[in-house]
């Protein structure tokens, strides 16, 4: 069995979530804006930005946000197994505190993961 340090488990745990500001091509902005369209989600420019590149990604890479129309979106494009939630990113990097908002909880991110699967099922054109 290795014990880590908690510098080690943070460097491992936290390697794969993204923050970004990121120049990312038109056609995928375009892409995510129209998805955010058709799902009828308001989406702010760093959201856009960062769920463009998370779709076009080659490596592995996790989207952490706790902006509901942004978990709706992922949901929405069938992108929600690549994110997680601020709470989970936080326990997992080992941060115990119980100061968060609402907003920041693993139920809330799933809450609102489910809430973008039905916007999925109500608008999604399938063709």
């Amino acid at each position: 069995m290795t014990i880590l340090s908690k510098q080690d488990l943070w460097k491992r745990t936290m390697k794969k979530l993204l923050l970004l500001d990121a120049d990312v091509d038109i056609d995928s902005l375009m892409h995510v804006q129209n998805e955010a369209k058709e799902a009828r989600l308001g989406i702010d420019p760093g959201e856009l930005e960062s769920i463009a590149y998370m779709r076009n990604a080659k490596e592995e890479v996790i989207f952490c946000t706790c902006d509901a129309a942004a978990i709706k979106l992922i949901a929405y494009m069938e992108l929600d197994n690549r994110s997680i939630s601020v709470e989970k990113a936080l326990r997992d990097g080992g941060y115990r505190k119980r100061n968060l908002y609402p907003r920041h909880y693993q139920k809330t991110h799933e809450r609102r993961i489910k809430e973008g699967k039905t916007l999925r099922v109500q608008f999604k054109k399938l063709t």
